[in-house]
């Protein structure tokens, strides 16, 4: 192999002349490095920009939720406990989700809202909502009364011995919107948190669609008012804009569910996508074991929800988006290796005396053939190896200097350009552009070991 090798590397040398082929090579190695640094740089962005989304939408939504098939789960205070018997679950919290009309004002300003129920004590434990809030507290949250004894407790009663209206936590898009708080040009956290201060002390009206019980009056709206009393930043923009929290009693009334929740919200150590899933797997078994013995209307009847599944049609678009990214640049790379394809055709024909003489001392066939393969792949290594400290320096550029996006950090939430290198993607990259250069040299390399020493040495 020395041989061959030596051989190979002379042939990369400029010599008088030829010193075009030489070009030609260095323009093929330019063209490998230049696919390689932009299929590493693209992914990369492309990883920063899922692992910055994945951590908003799992910093608001729980990592396992256990929600109920049909109807409601009982509230009781040693369900979460049976929860958290499983190795992988920290905490677990209870949880009633569903839609209302949010209204302000007599103008009638109003929107859709996703009303989140619960509990800040447990919620605390299975989501960083408290870190989350930029102005007042949750602690008017925290539920103060049991639930309700029944279905036709009347909140009227309770307002009349509450000293002020119960409270509601709202994101900072929604404040923007209702309470038409304006934030200066890329605000400060300080000054976003004073702005929102505004929104404290505001009035907000739920009304939640009918329940479809049997009541004497028939299927009315339940509807209530609110005081907001803190305002939080997810870092997500439609949960900003969307998303409320009450208290989970508060909820109870709301959507007519006296003593029962919707589900449970659970906190995992590990909520990688397997872990998530056997997680999911032994919660089933749990809840087969807690129902044995217990009366119907304290049995759970539901099922794991593991946050891939809530989020399923988003993260599967930017798996999409990143592989369907991937294969175009890999078509970059592909093109660059035809340049290498045709610098060994060129090579061929210039060193066929070479051939011819290597091949009349004795170098067989086997032997010509490696040195192009050896050609070709030197070729492409200098190009992946280029290509490779080329895409690396501009990530790290990306990251400590940083590139802006547009909107100031308002429209994607993101006031710099996300990078993450991830080396499986490196490796990946590094690994097919090789096999692609030795495929390119495949055939040049065997028309070059095809020539009879008789036809390389007959016109020179």
């Amino acid at each position: 192999m020395r041989f061959e090798w030596f051989i190979a590397k002379r042939y990369l040398k400029p010599e008088g002349r030829v010193t075009f082929i030489f070009i030609i090579a260095m323009l093929s190695m330019a063209g490998v490095a230049l696919g390689v640094a932009s299929l590493i740089v693209v992914l990369s962005v492309m990883n920063g920009f899922g692992k910055d989304l994945r951590e908003k939408i799992l910093s608001g939504r729980s990592n396992l939720v256990y929600t109920a098939n049909q109807g409601s789960l009982p509230d009781s205070p040693h369900l979460p406990k049976v929860f958290s018997e499983d190795p992988n679950v920290v905490a677990a919290a209870p949880l009633i989700e569903s839609f209302a009309l949010a209204q302000v004002g007599e103008q009638a300003s109003y929107g859709g809202a996703l009303v989140r129920g619960i509990d800040p004590t447990y919620e605390s434990s299975v989501s960083d909502l408290d870190r989350k809030v930029i102005a007042g507290s949750l602690d008017r949250l925290r539920r103060v009364h049991s639930s309700p004894d029944s279905a036709t407790e009347m909140i009227p009663i309770i307002e009349a011995v509450e000293p002020q209206l119960p409270g509601i936590a709202i994101g900072k898009e929604m404040a923007k919107y209702y309470f038409r708080i304006y934030l200066p040009h890329r605000a400060s956290k300080s000054e976003e948190a004073e702005a929102m201060r505004d929104a404290l002390g505001q009035t907000i009206t739920l009304t939640a669609p009918p329940s479809g019980k049997d009541r004497p009056q028939g299927a009315t709206p339940r509807v209530r008012t609110f005081e907001v009393v803190a305002v939080f930043s997810t870092g997500h923009y439609e949960f900003d804009l969307n998303w409320v929290y009450v208290s989970i009693r508060e909820a109870q009334y709301l959507y007519d569910l006296a003593g029962r929740v919707g589900a449970y919200s659970m906190a995992l150590k590990d909520f990688s996508e397997q872990a998530t899933e056997e997680t999911a797997e032994r919660i089933d078994r749990l809840v087969e074991q807690y129902n044995r013995g217990q009366p119907g209307e304290n049995r759970l009847d539901g099922s794991p929800i593991t946050w891939m599944l809530m989020n399923r049609e988003f993260f599967e678009a930017l798996v999409y988006e990143k592989r369907v990214m991937g294969y175009i640049l890999r078509i970059i790379i592909l093109v660059a290796t035809f340049n290498i394809l045709t610098t060994l055709f060129m090579v061929g024909m210039v060193k066929t005396r070479d051939i011819g003489l290597m091949r009349s001392v004795g170098a067989t066939r086997s032997g010509v053939l490696r040195i192009f393969l050896l050609l070709g792949l030197l070729i492409g290594a200098i190009g992946v190896f280029s290509g490779l400290g080329l895409g690396l320096a501009v990530c790290e550029f990306i990251r400590r200097v940083g590139i802006e996006m547009p909107g100031d950090g308002q429209v994607y939430y993101l006031q710099y350009l996300p990078v993450r290198v991830e080396w499986a993607d490196v490796l990946g990259v590094i690994g097919y552009t090789f096999v692609v250069s030795l495929v390119a040299s495949l055939f040049p390399a065997y028309w070059a070991a095809r020539q009879q020493p008789v036809d390389s040495l007959r016109y020179e």
